[in-house]
């Protein structure tokens, strides 16, 4: 968002004072809103920017687990070295393409189901509780462990 902020830095300089805050404020929720709807009518927004910072954590981790296994495998079996290269390259893609494809999905369920999982506010009324859900899936418990552990 570094171009929607400085646009609005920029237009800011030419505003009244007394109203400055309310009008930036205004024209950045439109701006934003416009932006929204452009991405969703294109089917552009794969990962949601809810989800984004948790996804570049795990992608983060998930190469580097892919380069300690390739450094890993390169030592205890004796590889040429050769071939290392094109090996971490491989595990990373592979890695890379299942992560992009759990959070794809999960964004999914997040987008069809907001009434349901407020994932990202657990304070949220549409946040389920035990009283509420009565059983919540094995699923739902993992995915809102690892969320919240990535969100700190």
């Amino acid at each position: 968002m570094k171009h929607l902020d400085r646009y609005l830095e920029t237009i800011g300089i030419f505003l009244p004072k007394e109203q400055k805050d309310d009008i930036l404020k205004e024209l950045s929720e439109n701006i934003l809103s416009k932006m929204e709807d452009k991405e969703a009518e294109l089917g552009r927004q794969l990962i949601g920017p809810e989800l984004f910072p948790l996804y570049t954590k795990v992608l983060a981790l998930n190469i580097a687990i892919a380069l300690a296994t390739a450094v890993t495998l390169n030592i205890t079996l004796h590889l040429p070295a050769e071939g290392t290269f094109s090996r971490f390259i491989i595990h990373a893609v592979m890695q890379s393409a299942a992560v992009t494809f759990i959070f794809a999905l999960l964004q999914s369920y997040l987008n069809s189901h907001p009434d349901q999982w407020d994932v990202l506010n657990p304070k949220s009324p549409a946040s389920p509780s035990l009283k509420q859900a009565g059983r919540i899936s094995r699923l739902e418990s993992v995915l809102q462990i690892i969320i919240r552990r990535y969100r700190r």
